[in-house]
């Protein structure tokens, strides 16, 4: 079962490697008939998610919480994203099927349509502001949920 990213299609250094370790797992499974489990995770966002290091959305939601404004320099750029627990959920599923096959599966995990960094900080703006307000505020899909 091997980690790998959506930037793997990436011309940069980071892309390249990735797509150089899902191409080393694909050769073990030519040569040994060992069963590989590629992912390929968009950016990931829920608990555990690293403030100013890999997750826009856990640097967005820390500085939110904190009355720091949100640099965004161009705030109509679009991130995929994933919940963490979606994630898991995925990967706990392909170990409890036990899968017996010869093969390699490259898997996909439920994301959410692609979002503008721009209504990430402004649905955190509205949950912020729900907080003063002892509102809940409309939570009409899943992402604003997972958000929340």
């Amino acid at each position: 079962m091997f980690a790998s990213s959506i930037q793997a299609t990436q011309d940069n250094p980071y892309g390249r490697s990735k797509l150089a370790a899902e191409n080393i797992l694909k050769q073990e499974h030519e040569k040994t008939g060992r069963t590989i489990y590629l992912f390929r995770f968009p950016n990931l966002f829920g608990k555990w998610g690293r403030p100013n290091y890999n997750s826009v959305v856990a640097t967005f939601c820390y500085r939110a919480a904190r009355d720091l404004p949100l640099e965004i320099y161009d705030p109509t750029r679009t991130v995929q994203l994933a919940y963490i627990d979606d994630v898991l959920d995925a990967l706990v599923h392909l170990l409890d099927a036990n899968v017996k096959t010869h093969a390699v599966f490259e898997e996909d995990v439920a994301v959410h349509p692609p979002i503008e960094l721009g209504r990430i900080a402004d649905l955190l703006q509205v949950f912020k502001e729900s907080r003063r307000s002892l509102t809940v505020p409309q939570l009409d899909d899943a992402f604003t949920k997972q958000l929340y």
